[in-house]
């Protein structure tokens, strides 16, 4: 029952082929090799038609290089065309959307709309598009478009993961979100998951003692099958019950899923402790969607029918990573702003090890990605870099600020390192030091400082969290 709902549902927002795609990828995972990247070549290739047609931002990259579609043979061609940067997508972002789409562009209210938030029936209307942004865990929130193909995929993808650990769509989940418990305690969408979706919200940010109570209690009684969220709010939640000797019983999961953020060892050992399951990761960006998922055997696997993944020999960042490389990747579906060659400022390296698992998908191994920091303020209240990328995400600062770093100081005050964006605005400031004293007392000492440029660290890679906390004198 739940199971059709929500992919009724899901089709009512515009997320788009969700059942279909699904079924397709429990099917796909078991191609071989050779048929996977058969597969990939001729997917990219029509990425290349169809951007060339139709993105004029591609259109000349291409002209500039020389490339026509039909040069692309192999994936050695593919890999002639210019990495995309993510300041490109910051500067270009009306550039890079399919022409056919810009009609739609005008109906679009950044001001009004959340970022990424699908609208009831838009599959009825001739304006599908709506705005996103990333999460800004690099300190540079892009701004893009989508109509909801990339949002289905991704649902599909996440199924499919929990597919390998014995969950079934439809099964009870709890979701940890990018929502405080005040949020989430007033939401009807909270209401309509859990009655038709089978899904519990609970908060993923500005977690106390008294949040992850609550939330335990919860569990406790929704009995999940699943869990899905933050690494660092399912990880401090199993803090909490094993602090306070508390025990999950008959309610632990067969498996809690964690994305968002690296699933460093102390915090897998935790949540396995604490909750009695397996523990999976999924690994992505908001711009390119679900990019790999953990199998049950400890593989990383790509969702390779989905994803074209590379990584960049000239940015490796060395032996002491054990020859990790920038990772690069391209969406194979057609949506209105293909990226292609994203520079995802995380990195790792691809190999062509097997897994016992018996898929063939490849397999990303070493993955350092973003690694960020957690700090408890002033108030013993947790700071996950997950705050901070909510906190940029909101639809007026997202298009109003460059790029931004966070330094939490030795007395634990914060400064905010901000690079001004083309449409900042002198109420901007005052904007951000109302949102910032919203979520943190006045005892958390705000310093805002505007500067220039922000630059990268000696790897390459834009820090987004300095922790002065870690730092020796």
């Amino acid at each position: 029952m739940h199971k059709q709902l929500f992919y009724i549902s899901n089709f009512l927002l515009n997320r788009r082929n969700v059942s279909p795609t699904y079924n397709y990828l429990l099917k796909s995972q078991w191609l071989s090799r050779d048929e996977l990247s058969s597969l990939q070549l001729k997917k990219l290739k029509n990425i290349i038609s169809h951007a060339d047609t139709y993105v004029p931002f591609y259109k000349e990259r291409f002209k500039r290089i020389g490339l026509k579609p039909g040069d692309i043979k192999t994936f050695d061609d593919f890999k002639l065309i210019p990495p995309l940067k993510r300041q490109e997508i910051i500067d270009n972002h009306k550039e890079m959307l399919d022409v056919r789409f810009l009609d739609s562009l005008k109906k679009i209210n950044p001001e009004k709309h959340a970022p990424g938030k699908p609208r009831s029936f838009q599959f009825l209307s001739r304006h599908k598009l709506i705005m996103n942004t990333s999460s800004g865990s690099t300190g540079a929130p892009t701004v893009f478009y989508e109509d909801g193909t990339q949002t289905g995929l991704n649902w599909a993808s996440e199924l499919r993961t929990k597919s390998w650990f014995g969950v079934e769509p439809g099964s009870r989940e709890a979701r940890f979100l990018r929502s405080t418990h005040e949020e989430l305690s007033k939401s009807l969408i909270a209401t309509f998951r859990k009655t038709i979706w089978n899904q519990l919200l609970l908060p993923g940010v500005n977690l106390k003692d008294e949040v992850h109570a609550t939330s335990y209690s919860r569990l406790m009684e929704f009995k999940p099958d699943v869990f899905w969220g933050f690494t660092s709010a399912i990880s401090e939640l199993g803090k909490y019950i094993i602090e306070n000797n508390l025990d999950i019983g008959n309610a632990s999961p067969k498996v809690a899923l964690t994305w968002a953020a690296p699933l460093y060892d102390f915090e897998e050992e935790r949540i396995k402790t604490a909750f009695n399951c397996k523990v999976t990761n999924i690994y992505g960006t908001r711009e390119v969607g679900h990019i790999a998922s953990r199998c049950p055997e400890g593989s990383m696997h790509t969702n390779q029918e989905l994803i074209y993944v590379e990584t960049n020999p000239s940015k490796s960042t060395g032996k002491d990573t054990k020859g990790t490389e920038e990772i690069l990747c391209t969406p194979l579906e057609i949506v209105p702003m293909p990226f292609i060659r994203f520079e995802t400022g995380d990195v790792g390296k691809l190999t062509e090890d097997s897994c016992s698992c018996g898929r063939h998908l490849q397999i990303l191994s070493n993955l350092l990605g973003r690694t960020g920091e957690i700090i408890f303020d002033k108030d013993g209240q947790m700071v996950s870099p997950n705050v901070w990328c909510r906190f940029f995400m909101e639809g007026k600062l997202a298009s109003r600020i460059n790029r931004f770093q966070i330094r939490y100081m030795k007395n634990k005050d914060i400064e905010m390192k901000i690079e001004k964006g083309k449409n900042f605005s002198d109420d901007t400031n005052d904007l951000i030091e109302k949102k910032f004293y919203s979520q943190f007392s006045n005892e958390n000492k705000l310093i805002i400082n505007y500067v220039d440029k922000i630059e990268p660290t000696k790897s390459g890679k834009y820090k987004m969290i300095i922790n002065e906390l870690n730092e020796t004198n």
